[in-house]
C-alpha cells in the first residue's frame, strides 16, 4: 500500500491450541492493523471524486513454537472466529467481545479501497449471493446477473472497469486507534 502510515499496531491476541497445526504447544497469534493515508484521484463507491483517502488494511499471524516463522499468515480472520467458536484458544489476552468486533471491522473494512462495485451494485450482488449460497470468487456471474437486470452499469461506471474508495467512518478509526 502506498501513503503515509497514519496508525500502526501490532497485538498479540492470543494462543491457540498446538494440536490445530501438529503442536503440543500452544502458538502465538497476532494481528496488525494499519490506516494510510494518501493522495489519490478517483471515485468513492457513490461515485464521488476524492482526492485523498485513507485506507485500512488487517493482517493475522500464527507463529511457530520459537517464534522464528510464522505458519499461517494473511487473511486469517475466519480461522481465529472458527478457534473462537470452538474454543481453540489456549489463551486470550484481548477480551472476546472486543475481538469480534475487530473481526467485524476486518470483514467490512479490509482494503477499502478496492471495491469493484457502486454502493448499489454492491448492495444488489450482496442480496443475490446470499439468496442464491453464493461464495468465494464469482465475479462473472456477477457481471452476467448485473447485466440481466441493467444494473451493470450504474450512472456511467461499468461493474469491476476501476477500485472504487469506500471512506472509513470516524467510530471505525476510532475505535482502532484506541486499541
Amino acid at each position: 500500500m502506498v501513503g503515509k502510515v497514519t496508525f500502526r499496531k501490532k497485538l498479540t491476541i492470543g494462543r491457540v491450541k498446538g494440536e490445530e497445526f501438529g503442536y503440543k504447544r500452544s502458538l502465538k497469534v497476532d494481528i496488525e492493523i494499519e490506516i494510510r493515508r494518501s493522495e489519490w484521484k478517483g471515485k468513492t463507491i457513490d461515485l464521488e471524486n476524492v482526492s485523498e483517502k485513507n485506507v485500512l488494511a488487517i493482517t493475522g499471524d500464527v507463529w511457530n513454537v520459537k517464534q522464528s516463522d510464522v505458519i499461517m499468515c494473511g487473511q486469517i480472520q475466519n480461522e481465529i472466529r472458527r478457534w473462537i467458536n470452538e474454543n481453540k484458544f489456549k489463551e486470550l489476552y484481548i477480551d472476546k467481545d472486543k475481538l469480534l468486533k475487530i473481526l467485524e471491522i476486518w470483514d467490512r473494512w479490509h482494503l477499502n479501497d478496492l471495491h469493484a462495485g457502486t454502493r448499489r451494485q454492491r448492495e444488489t450482488i450482496k442480496e443475490w449471493r446470499k439468496k442464491n449460497n453464493i461464495t468465494g470468487y464469482a465475479f462473472d456471474k456477477e457481471v452476467e446477473y448485473l447485466k440481466s437486470i441493467g444494473l451493470y452499469e450504474d450512472n456511467g461506471y461499468r461493474y469491476g472497469s476501476a477500485w472504487l474508495y469506500e471512506p472509513l467512518p470516524s467510530e471505525v478509526i476510532e475505535f482502532v486507534e484506541k486499541l
